[in-house]
């Protein structure tokens, strides 16, 4: 399969995610667990511990304020140290969302336009807004369309390569103070009172922005030309960028399999010697971390509802990474073969020229440092 015929799987994928998603919801009975959870906390609307209010004003606009007073029966367990499952979910959340920003942030840069950064914001907010499972499939449909046609319109200068080289090296910055400190702040349960860590949530929600916006602050000095031409594009200027974002998606591969290695612990634990975590959690949760248990939900399909709101957001959330991930390392794999030089050219051209050793490489590396950080490693 050519690599453009293989960006034409991606409405497939897309379509099948919606299906799975909301057969989920369907058969699982999540919608009205949620109902009945609402009607129980009555007018004061409880947090699913049953004694925190739920915050329902961050910023004056009703809308905006309706939907992150309603996240946060999502997000609130996963940091809130109530439940060992659900932090551990949080962690591998983390972790995926470090590698997907930045390799977004990094692949808008190679148009050479400092105003793709608003996009980049803008999809950022789609998965924090709409949902990872549908938002990444399809910002790789339309990343795979957009680059096939500035392959053929390239009119890039060397002076916007330049500059966009430079915005490659600041990438950690952004992403450790637009991302990682939002995210550490949110996950400090024991300073958090019920309400602050809402609050916490609700500002945790935007990083895309923050991200963004320092990005550009950064690199604001960045000379950049008025006139640009095709004739004045530099092959060295372009090879300088591939490097900066080879760096930065290396290194972002190495910490993401860091932190993937850390998440299996408790897995591994509660699988092959789950009395060694008896000191520390009781028999049901050392169950719901069992390999087995944990990584993937019930079938979508199945007729066994739910039986609590907290273990159908944790099987939502489950869904939400699979099926978004899958987009995700099929774009990264399309966008290698595409940028394979001396290989013969899509897909089919890519599997010919990596060979099974290589193939079994990425198997590994997807099962012990995680999907995550293949992702990042296919971007190199």
């Amino acid at each position: 399969m050519s690599s453009s015929r293989s960006v034409h799987l991606f409405p497939l994928i897309i379509a099948f995610n919606l299906y799975v998603v909301s057969s989920f919801f369907t058969h699982s009975g999540l919608v009205d667990t949620y109902a009945e959870t609402r009607a129980h906390t009555g007018p004061s609307r409880l947090l699913l511990d049953d004694k925190t209010p739920l915050l329902t004003s961050y910023t004056g606009l009703g809308p905006l304020d309706a939907y992150l007073a309603e996240i946060q029966y999502i997000f609130v367990p996963l940091v809130d140290g109530s439940s060992w499952e659900m932090a551990l979910i949080g962690w591998h959340w983390a972790n995926l969302l470090l590698v997907v920003i930045v390799v977004m942030l990094g692949e808008s840069l190679r148009t050479g336009r400092r105003r793709d950064l608003v996009f980049f914001a803008l999809w950022g907010l789609s998965i924090q807004y709409c949902g990872y499972f549908i938002t990444m499939p399809v910002y790789c449909y339309v990343h795979l369309l957009s680059s096939a046609t500035r392959t053929t319109q390239n009119n890039t200068t060397t002076r916007q390569y330049s500059a966009a080289a430079a915005a490659a090296r600041v990438i950690p910055i952004s992403i450790l103070v637009g991302y990682v400190l939002p995210s550490v702040a949110m996950s400090l349960s024991p300073l958090h009172s019920g309400y602050s860590r809402q609050v916490a949530v609700a500002v945790w929600q935007n990083f895309p922005i923050y991200v963004a916006v320092i990005q550009w602050a950064l690199t604001s000095s960045s000379p950049r030309d008025t006139a640009p031409t095709k004739s004045s594009t530099s092959k060295s200027a372009t090879i300088s960028l591939g490097s900066e974002l080879a760096h930065v998606y290396s290194a972002t591969a190495l910490v993401s399999g860091l932190m993937h290695v850390a998440g299996l612990v408790p897995i591994m634990l509660a699988t092959i010697c789950p009395e060694q975590l008896t000191a520390l959690m009781d028999e049901s949760t050392t169950q719901s971390l069992r390999a087995g248990n944990f990584v993937l939900p019930p079938k979508w399909d199945s007729p066994v509802r739910i039986s609590s709101f907290a273990e159908g957001v944790g099987n939502f959330l489950r869904y939400d990474y699979h099926a978004g991930t899958a987009a995700a390392l099929l774009w990264a794999a399309v966008l290698q073969a595409k940028r394979a030089r001396g290989a013969p050219t899509g897909m089919n051209g890519w599997l010919a020229s990596t060979g099974v050793t290589q193939m079994l490489m990425i198997v590994a590396t997807t099962v012990v440092l995680g999907p995550a950080s293949t992702i990042a490693s296919l971007m190199v």
